[in-house]
């Protein structure tokens, strides 16, 4: 039986660990994306639904109408990724490539999910989400234990699990 190090050394001579999981983390977002916007879509249909059409022909008059649209959309999208980790752990898109959200203290509570989450609200800003997405995306590749802002301010990173298998760590 080999150590982690042992594990880790071996791994490391098949292909870099951290291309391997900033892919899959990469992949993993663009499918939570697609989710999150298709349950924004959704959500802000229902809460604007009277006024869409009104946002939609000022929108081609003003052109600062899209971008707060833009954002609705993904400020009602954004409870998607605090529900998912804090019921499970982790979001669609991680359980499908097998990867999860774990605390770096071995304390896993609601709380972490949520600060790690909140974080998530700076890509609805309007011209400047695009650059704080961006922002994380690269701070996943950059740093040692692959964190993007909302899992440093968190104290969270995500590792490779089984996939499909649901966890129990988050506890209140």
């Amino acid at each position: 039986m080999e150590s982690g190090s042992q594990a880790q050394g071996r791994v490391q001579t098949l292909g870099d660990l951290r291309d391997l999981l900033t892919g899959r983390r990469v992949f993993a977002a663009f499918i939570d994306l697609l989710v999150a916007f298709v349950v924004g879509m959704f959500v802000s249909e229902l809460v604007l639904a009277g006024w869409m059409d009104e946002l939609y022909i000022e929108e081609r008059t003003n052109p600062f109408m899209r971008a707060w649209i833009d954002a609705t959309v993904l400020f009602a999208g954004l409870p998607y990724y605090a529900v998912c980790d804090i019921l499970w752990g982790r979001t669609i898109g991680k359980a499908l490539l097998g990867i999860k959200v774990v605390s770096l203290s071995g304390n896993m509570n609601r709380w972490r999910m949520l600060v790690r989450n909140l974080v998530r609200i700076t890509w609805a800003i309007p011209y400047l989400g695009f650059l704080f997405l961006l922002a994380d995306v690269g701070l996943i590749g950059l740093t040692e234990k692959h964190q993007r802002l909302g899992d440093i301010a968190a104290g969270t990173t995500v590792i490779r699990s089984r996939v499909g298998v649901a966890d129990k760590e988050v506890q209140t």
